[in-house]
Order: structure tokens, then C-alpha cells, then sequence
């Protein structure tokens, strides 16, 4: 009598139930992940704001203590004294910054005509937003937050104030801040 040899098939491949399990997988790291993610390049992006914001101060700095008042000191006054980084000029006195947005530089005045420098940073996202301002609260004397003062001149930055002020929606955060002469 002749015997009958069944031979196993090898699967090749992967079958729904365990390609569904693979899936889950990959969906709960990214979940977990992209919060941790977000959150770091929101650091680098706060990091490369304030870093060229400090390389320009220098130069401004220079002007609020050599000279009698800020008339003049705007975008234009700026660039053609080589306070903005060639790469962070677009166009004729347009001045990007890191994140996307635009900085604006214009004579200020806090007490008495022309006694400051105003710089307004846009395209701040929320997350930035929250944080931007009280990084740079001991340098600068007023902070106003999509209009709304956070710090009044001789104040402190209210914290509550700033978080209502940042808007709640994507990266079209302004923040101003105002520098008194020295």
C-alpha cells in the first residue's frame, strides 16, 4: 500500500492578525513620540529666536547709548549698518527670523519721544509664545503679546496675562518688545 506524504506549506509572509498588531504598534510610539518631538523643536526654535535676537542687540545696544534718541533706528537703519545677518534680510528692509516670521525694528517711545527701540517678532506658535517673553523679560522693559501688555515699564511680566494673550491657534503670535535708552 503506498503511503500519502503531506508536506507543510511554509507561510510567506505576514498574516492580517499580526500586520494589524505591528500597526497598533507603530501608532501608540507616535503617538508617545511626537509630543517629545514637538517640544524640541520648539527649543531649537526658541533658540535660534533668541540667538539672533541677542547678535543684533549688541549693535542696537550700542546705538541706545551713543546717541541722543532712537529716530531712525527702523528695518532700514539696522540692516545697513550690518546688525542683521545678510541670510535673515529678504527683500529690500525685510528682516526673517528663524521660525518663519518677520522681526520689525522702530523707534519707540516709553517716557519721552523717541527714548526707545521697539522689535516685534511674528510667527510665534503658542507654545513659543508662552515661554518667548519670560526668557527675555530681564533685558527688556515693556513686553506686549499680540497687543496686550504682559510687562509695563517699571512692572513685572504677569504670567497669567501672558497666557491669555498667546493665541490659541497655529504660529501667528506677535511679540513686542520695547528697549528704554539708556
Amino acid at each position: 500500500m503506498k503511503k500519502t506524504v503531506f508536506k507543510s506549506k511554509k507561510q510567506a509572509g505576514m498574516t492580517l492578525i499580526e500586520l494589524m498588531v505591528v500597526l497598533v504598534i507603530g501608532v501608540i510610539l507616535v503617538y508617545f513620540i511626537y509630543p517629545i518631538a514637538r517640544g524640541w523643536f520648539e527649543t531649537a526654535n526658541r533658540a535660534n529666536l533668541t540667538s539672533a535676537r541677542d547678535s543684533y542687540m549688541q549693535c542696537i545696544n550700542e546705538r541706545l547709548t551713543s546717541y541722543s534718541d532712537t529716530t531712525g533706528m527702523n528695518n532700514d537703519w539696522a540692516i545697513s549698518r550690518g546688525c542683521i545677518s545678510a541670510s535673515r534680510v529678504v527683500g529690500a528692509n525685510m528682516i526673517k527670523n528663524s521660525i518663519g516670521g518677520t522681526t520689525t525694528l522702530s523707534a519707540a517711545t516709553l517716557t519721552v519721544a523717541n527714548d526707545a527701540i521697539s522689535m516685534s517678532d511674528t510667527g510665534i506658535s503658542t507654545t513659543l509664545c508662552t515661554t518667548y517673553a519670560a526668557d527675555k523679560n530681564d533685558i527688556y522693559d515693556s513686553i506686549s503679546i499680540n497687543g496686550t501688555v504682559v510687562k509695563a515699564l517699571g512692572g513685572t511680566l504677569n504670567d497669567a496675562t501672558v497666557t491669555a494673550s498667546c493665541q490659541q491657534s497655529a504660529s501667528n503670535n506677535t511679540v513686542t518688545f520695547i528697549k528704554k535708552k539708556n
